[in-house]
């Protein structure tokens, strides 16, 4: 998945596909049966669906870097509280009836219990916090109302604690699955689950093991049918597994579904690599000197951890416009991916899973950038001095999200802000380095120089229909495929 040589092309699917059916009618059809057409020309020159007008000119999200010296200082008593709310309220934030006038803009109480860089995000008492979210109509995504197809069968049954792979048996998996039936199944779980996150239909970071265990197992029905086949087919040919004893053993879903514990724990660690990259290489974040990379991550902390909604809404607006936040629109939605299309070694994006919840008549949808902030957060949370205190991640997303669903609703308030989301969507590969997790560094492909950030084309938007995304490999809507569901009598009522 992480194979810097695969370029965007043209979508490979250039006959389309028809609209799905009902999942009774269609059973086990294949992936082509739940996907739409894309033309072979992803931008259209019709107008968009919601009418609001194309630009004049192709322009771009970040003009050149911003020198060092007059971006915004670092957080040393820099940054001006805006006056505390009266019982009037805010533009964003109107007082709750039942709050006595009481906003978010409030400074949050420091003296609870706190986590730092080095401790992790435990549960800990956060009473302001939860009182904030819960005052406030967090910004969910929409969903489309799709009645579940209920699915009962005895392999889909998931109770009691599971015991956790030994590494070993999960690298024997893992080599196992390369010419298995199970293969593309489980390979496309993995992508509807973990664009399931990153979309915002969940919370990342406050996922209960029963609604893990639904959300997996509804991704892994959904795969089997995109896969032309069945739960009786696959388990008719059982993964043999062969360990380095020698040891062979026959699993089935039961087993492999044990195989995505931590998947998000290593994908969220891989993103905030990528986002320290961003820190270490040059993108016009900050100065070149360890100091001056310091004082930024200082500065956009502060204003995300601040309590204050302004700061809190400030803080996003900058960042989403810095190359650091386009690289990890990259690597979480729009990298192509070796296979995820129907045939063996064809591209496709996990964002071509998700377009609608990707992609609306604002641009980037306000789940990915409520995810992907939080990512960022927390990236420099550990940046930070190791006793730092910080906030739970999963009522930071809330904060986020909070915060967000005022901006959507004021883009103009926020200068750039509209700019950056309308152009997020038509990120390319030549707009990116990518940055590689590993070396923390732009990828270098062979026999040619490190690429630098001058040599990055500008993220160019062009007209294009919404019901599909630009570049898109194929098109698979997710309110037009089967809603599957396993039977609640598979799970516990309480674990």
């Amino acid at each position: 998945m992480l194979d810097d040589s695969i370029r965007l092309h043209a979508a490979p699917f250039p006959d389309g596909f028809s609209p799905c059916g009902s999942f009774a009618a269609s059973g086990a059809a294949p992936l082509h049966g739940f996907m739409c057409h894309t033309p072979r020309v992803a931008i259209e020159a019709g107008p968009l669906v919601y009418q609001f007008p194309p630009p004049a000119t192709p322009t771009v999200i970040e003009a050149a870097p911003v020198p060092y010296q007059i971006e915004a200082p670092p957080f040393q008593h820099t940054i001006s509280l805006p006056p505390a709310d009266d019982e009037r309220g805010s533009v964003f934030f109107p007082p709750d009836p039942s709050s006595n006038g009481q906003s978010w803009s409030a400074d949050f109480d420091h003296d609870f219990p706190t986590v730092t860089g080095s401790e992790g995000y435990t549960d800990n008492s956060m009473l302001d916090d939860l009182q904030m979210v819960s005052d406030m109509s967090v910004g969910y995504l929409d969903r489309p109302h799709i009645p579940p197809t209920i699915v009962l069968h005895e392999r889909l049954t998931w109770k009691g604690v599971d015991a956790p792979l030994h590494s070993d048996f999960r690298a024997a998996i893992t080599d196992a699955l390369k010419n298995s039936a199970w293969n593309r199944p489980i390979f496309l779980t993995k992508c509807l689950y973990l664009g399931s996150l990153w979309v915002g239909l969940y919370n990342p970071w406050n996922l209960p093991e029963q609604q893990y265990r639904r959300l997996i197992t509804s991704c892994f029905l959904t795969a089997i049918t995109l896969s032309g086949t069945s739960v009786d087919e696959l388990h008719n040919q059982l993964l043999t597994v062969v360990t380095d004893d020698m040891e062979t053993t026959s699993i089935g879903w039961d087993t492999l579904r044990l195989t995505f514990s931590n998947h998000i724990v290593n994908r969220t660690s891989e993103m905030r690599k990528v986002v320290r990259g961003c820190i270490h290489t040059p993108t016009g974040f900050s100065g070149s000197e360890n100091a001056a990379k310091k004082a930024r991550v200082d500065y956009f902390f502060a204003l995300l951890d601040s309590g204050n909604r302004e700061l809190v809404q400030r803080g996003i607006a900058e960042l989403i416009k810095l190359h650091m936040f386009a690289e990890l629109v990259w690597v979480s939605l729009m990298r192509p991916i070796i296979g995820l299309a129907e045939k063996r070694n064809e591209n496709g994006r996990i964002a071509d899973l998700f377009p609608e919840e990707v992609r609306d008549r604002d641009g980037l949808t306000q789940g990915v950038v409520g995810t992907l902030v939080t990512i960022i957060y927390h990236t420099f949370h550990i940046w930070r001095s190791p006793k730092t205190q910080g906030r739970r991640l999963d009522l930071m997303y809330e904060i986020f999200m909070a915060s967000l669903t005022r901006m959507y609703a004021n883009p103009d308030l926020f200068p750039g802000f509209k700019e950056a989301l309308s152009k997020l969507p038509f990120l390319r590969d030549v707009n990116v380095f990518p940055i590689d997790p590993k070396t923390l560094q732009p990828r270098t492909r062979a026999n040619e120089a490190p690429p630098v950030y001058e040599d990055l084309e500008l993220i160019t938007e062009m007209v294009h229909n919404l019901t599909t995304l630009p570049n898109a490999e194929f098109t698979s809507i997710r309110s037009q495929r089967a809603n599957l569901q396993a039977h609640d009598s598979c799970f516990d009522e309480v674990l």
